[in-house]
């Protein structure tokens, strides 16, 4: 694993608990407060982890 990756990762766990927590941030918001450069990027990281998307993970939680 490359220390980016692992940055990443860390990201995106942090974008599942705040998924749960606060229910209320947009894709968007949440994309640029976790530093992604984009949400298209976010999005696309985010499936690969997960294997779903940020508003299925929310919803399903």
């Amino acid at each position: 694993m490359t220390p980016n990756d692992f940055v990443t990762n860390i990201k995106l766990k942090m974008a599942c608990r705040m998924l749960k927590e606060e229910p209320h941030l947009t894709t968007s918001e949440l994309a640029f407060r976790l530093g992604f450069s984009s949400t298209s990027y976010f999005i696309k990281k985010f499936k690969e982890f997960s294997g779903t998307i940020p508003k299925l993970y929310r919803q399903k939680t």
